[in-house]
Parts: C-alpha cells; sequence; structure tokens
C-alpha cells in the first residue's frame, strides 16, 4: 500500500503540494484543492482533483468531481501530457464528450485498455478513424475490434479495415460478439451516487463553510501589502490572495499508535481495492458507471522482464528472458516494451516486426548508453534509426551525430542533414568509408575538399 508521497509520486503531485491528497490534512485545505483554489499548477491540479474523488469527506469529493467535469476543456487538453496518469484520463473519458478532449485521450500511449475501449464502443466516427488508425494499439488490445463492431456509429468499411489488419497479423478472435456483462448488483451505484447519496442534493459550499468553522482562521500573512513582490505581481495584473503565504500549513490531527499504523491510518480512507476495477474487455462498457481506482492496473509481468538486473548478467538468465519473448505475440511484444528492462530490450529491438522494433525507441526508456549502442547498429532497421534521428534530445549528442551517419543503414537524407555538423577529423574518416551510401560519401569528399587541406 503506497503512501502519501509515493501517492503523489504516482500521479506526478510534487512532495510539497501532498498535503492537499492527504485525508489526515484539515478538511478546508483538501477543499480548496478540490474547488482549485490553490496556487499549483493546471497539470498537477487536476491530478490532485482526480484522487480527492477518493476522498473521505463527501464534500471533498462531490467537489473534486465537480471541478473535474467542469473544467474548460482547453485547459484540460493543454495540461495533459505524456505523464497523467491512466486512470486520471480514463475518468475524463468517462465523464466528458468534447472531441477534442477525447481526440487527445485516445492518442496518449499511457491511456489504459478499458478507456480505449470504451471510446471505441461509444465515440464519433472521428474519434472511431482515430483509434483504428493506430495499428499498434489494435494490435496490443485486439479486443478493441469487438467494441468498435458495436458502436452504432463505426463505418462498415472502418471496421472491415480493422479485421483486415488483424487478420494479416494472426489475429483470429474466438468470439464475435461481445458477452452480455452480469447484471449490476442491488447496491450498486455511481461514482456521484456513492457520493451525494440517491435522495440528497449536495452543497459542498455549505459543507465547506460547516468545516472552515472547526479550524482556526489562517495566521497573518507573511508579506505586507506593500512588499515589493506584491507590487510588482499587481503591476502585472496578478492580485494573489493572502492565504497563500500563511507562515507554515496548518497541523494535521495527531494519530494514535506506531509510525507504521499512523501512515496506514491516513491511507485506508482513499484506497481502493484494484481488484474491484477488474473488467473484462469482452462485455460491453457503453453503459457501464467509472470505477474510482489509484492503480492502473498494468499487466503482471514477469519480474525477470521487468526488474533491473544491474550490470552483470548471467547466461541462464538471457537465455530464459528471450524463451519468454519467443512465446509471446506481436501485440505482447509491443506491450511488454513500455515496461521491458535493459535485457529485453536488447531483444526486442533486433525483432523481425518493425512496429515491435519501433515500439522500443518510442517507449521513453532508453538511456543514452543504450542510444549511441544503437545508432552505431548495423543489423537495425532503417525506421530505427530513422526515429532515433527525429528525437532532438538524443541528437544533441555529438557521438550519437556521427554514429548515425557512419551507419550503412541509416536513411540518406537523414544522414545529409548531419553533415554539416561534422568536425573535420570525422569528416574524413567518413569521406574514407565506403560502406555508407555513395551519395554520403560523395558529399562528404566536396565538403572535405572545400574546407581545404588542414
Amino acid at each position: 500500500m503506497p503512501d502519501i508521497q509515493q501517492l503523489a509520486a504516482d500521479f506526478g503531485i510534487p512532495s510539497a503540494d501532498a498535503r492537499n491528497i492527504d485525508p489526515s490534512s484539515p478538511v478546508p485545505i483538501r477543499m480548496m484543492a478540490a474547488m482549485g483554489t490553490v496556487p499549483v499548477a493546471p497539470a498537477v491540479l487536476i491530478s490532485i482533483q482526480y484522487v480527492l474523488i477518493g476522498d473521505p469527506d463527501k464534500g471533498v469529493s462531490a467537489a473534486a468531481q465537480k471541478s473535474l467535469k467542469e473544467m474548460p476543456v482547453g485547459l484540460l487538453v493543454k495540461n495533459i501530457g505524456v505523464s497523467t496518469h491512466a486512470k486520471l484520463l480514463e475518468f475524463l473519458a468517462f465523464n466528458r464528450t468534447e472531441e477534442t478532449l477525447l481526440e487527445t485521450i485516445v492518442l496518449r500511449r499511457q491511456t489504459n485498455d478499458k478507456t480505449i475501449c470504451y471510446l471505441a464502443e461509444t465515440a464519433s466516427p472521428r474519434i472511431l478513424e482515430i483509434i483504428v488508425g493506430n495499428q499498434e494499439r489494435t494490435l496490443v488490445t485486439p479486443e478493441i475490434t469487438l467494441h468498435v463492431k458495436a458502436n452504432p456509429e463505426c463505418p462498415a468499411a472502418l471496421l472491415d479495415k480493422l479485421i483486415s489488419w488483424q487478420r494479416m497479423n494472426g489475429i483470429e478472435l474466438e468470439v464475435e460478439e461481445l458477452q452480455e456483462a452480469p447484471p449490476p448488483a442491488a447496491d450498486e451505484a455511481s461514482l456521484d451516487d456513492s457520493v451525494l447519496g440517491d435522495d440528497e442534493e449536495y452543497s459542498f459550499e455549505d459543507e465547506y463553510s460547516e468545516a472552515s468553522d472547526l479550524y482556526p482562521a489562517a495566521p497573518a500573512p507573511v508579506l505586507d501589502d506593500d512588499d515589493p513582490v506584491l507590487l510588482l505581481l499587481s503591476f502585472f495584473g496578478i492580485d494573489i490572495r493572502p492565504e497563500f503565504f500563511d507562515q507554515q500549513p496548518a497541523a494535521a490531527p495527531v494519530l494514535e499508535g506506531t509510525e507504521e499504523e499512523q501512515r496506514l491510518a491516513s491511507r485506508a480512507a482513499i484506497e481502493v481495492d484494484g481488484q474491484d476495477n477488474v473488467v473484462s474487455l469482452m462485455t460491453p462498457l457503453a453503459d457501464m458507471n467509472f470505477q474510482f481506482s489509484l492503480e492502473s492496473n498494468d499487466d503482471d509481468w514477469d519480474a525477470s522482464l521487468t526488474m533491473d538486473h544491474g550490470d552483470s548478467v548471467d547466461d541462464d538468465t538471457k537465455v530464459s528472458i528471450a524463451q519468454e519473448i519467443a512465446k509471446l505475440t506481436v501485440g505482447q511484444k509491443i506491450k511488454l516494451s513500455y515496461v521491458g528492462n535493459k535485457e529485453v530490450r536488447d531483444i526486442l529491438i533486433r525483432d523481425s516486426n518493425k512496429m515491435v522494433t519501433s515500439a522500443v525507441v518510442k517507449s521513453g526508456r532508453l538511456t543514452d548508453p543504450e542510444v549511441a549502442k544503437l545508432a552505431a547498429n548495423r543489423a537495425v532497421n532503417e525506421e530505427v534509426l530513422r526515429l532515433v534521428a527525429q528525437n532532438k534530445e538524443w541528437t544533441r549528442a555529438y557521438p550519437i551525430k556521427v554514429a548515425l551517419i557512419n551507419n550503412p543503414k541509416c536513411p540518406v537524407g537523414t544522414a545529409m542533414s548531419f553533415l554539416p555538423h561534422l568536425h573535420i577529423k570525422d569528416l574524413k574518416m567518413l569521406a574514407n568509408n565506403r560502406n555508407v551510401s555513395s551519395v554520403v560519401f560523395t558529399m562528404a569528399k566536396k565538403r572535405l575538399k572545400a574546407k581545404g587541406p588542414r
């Protein structure tokens, strides 16, 4: 069970802002975060508000839901990034309908399978085009086909295109239709119902007022009205509320018991059993309510495929990893590339399927030494080298430019773009390298001649 700091790290919340999601913090502090009145970056705020949906105080939970459901779509789209938590994206997909937002969600690599399948079943033809066009995703999650088929707005040609693509890659689903889910339990309720109840209309403003009476007023602000910082901000039209400059955060209630017991007690209120959120992708999702969880529900891979083995890996371990990977389908290999360790990446980057090798490069897990080794590897396919060359962060390193341009597999256009950056010593070596393309070789000799004797 993760503690508050670990939970904050999982959702990209700075440790300094973790008190906003801590159940042991005073209700007014959490309520301000839920209502969006705390001075944090918008990307952090939406993560805080998602976590607060599971807050033990029903007013805080209701306020967090309301804020995320009513936040301007432009602000959400702008602040959804590569590290936005998958469960936050799932909540937005189940509760918002704006096309631009849904498009952003389906294009994110971290979006979970349940979200993609739900949108495949419920979204417009425009969103379906994007889902079906993501060939990598349709191999990773073949069940998408069943949900696309269940969408009444899906064009027949689009469905045929998807089925043909999967058959080309050896995917034949054993079932042709979604299997009806079992009827919901009598006490099953939506997230909103569980928070608000069936017979009451809740006002989180009233709850906030009542809770505020239980806590002393905030101390006087540290900064005076004539403070230079406030005057400068005021000059630019920025009005900072005094309570943001409290001298110290409100003290958390004192919990009895050991440190471990206190930590577990503070987390228990917002901990959700991940098993309650396991959903079969072979059942309809269109009428399903969003199920709150703090877990990503990632696949449970064998530790030998994901755990860092360090610098020394024995031959038996390498053979075992290779045997495990050999059993996987193309889709499973692509999915493993997102979480696999260095040994796994070394094997997958040599896979015969270009989609698998490309997924390794796009995974964001390659280290600088791995990229340098990859750039010089003459056994990899051109697409891998093209993806490496397109990454501006990697090609800032001069040795990677040199390795790419001297690799015979490097696309000619890419190699030519790096020629002006070469030092004289490396230009001479390239001008004598008969393994590279004749176009690159010839141009290197011309540039060397133009520079004159050195």
